[in-house]
């Protein structure tokens, strides 16, 4: 999951970026809408992308990496490795952030897990769920803990230091 919250608009948003996601530049998407819709301006934007699987361990067939040099074009060469098998490993953490960066948001403004659902699950779990006007989530993952926390303490759009010194605001 790509988290997305504008502070000072005080909005959020969360966009799912499996292989067909990021190769579609969903977040980038869920980006430019909270511009349109919101009035949001994309270096105000804070992201996070959450637990995935890794660079490491997501081994697929060249019609990922296509998908990823059809979206992405040479930017996405850094994020693809041939494999000697015939495959590839692609890095969808990699390919999210530069999508994101593409559209304007700050680099310094992008916290990524490390954590890849593949090889260092060891049973830790992100969930969301949506309850009346509250966005609730719990995660045995810090800096999707305390992401979220912005939105269960209604904290939006606070000077508030929500992701371990991460994000301050000058």
């Amino acid at each position: 999951p790509v988290f997305l919250l504008d502070p000072v608009r005080r909005v959020c948003g969360v966009a799912h970026a499996g292989w067909r996601g990021t190769a579609l530049k969903t977040p980038a998407r869920a980006v430019s809408e909270m511009v349109s819709r919101f009035g949001c301006d994309a270096s105000d934007i804070l992201a996070a992308i959450g637990p995935s699987i890794g660079g490491c361990c997501f081994e697929t067939h060249s019609d990922v990496p296509d998908a990823m040099l059809s979206s992405f074009g040479d930017g996405a060469k850094p994020f693809i490795e041939s494999l000697e098998n015939g495959k590839f490993r692609v890095s969808l953490p990699g390919l999210n952030t530069l999508s994101l960066l593409e559209c304007g948001i700050h680099d310094k403004n992008i916290t990524l897990s490390d954590e890849c659902t593949c090889c260092k699950s060891d049973d830790k779990c992100l969930c969301i769920e949506y309850s009346g006007d509250i966005l609730l989530g719990c995660a045995d993952s810090a800096q999707n803990t305390d992401f979220l926390g912005a939105f269960q303490h209604g904290n939006i759009g606070d000077d508030t230091d929500h992701n371990g010194g991460h994000h301050q605001r000058n």
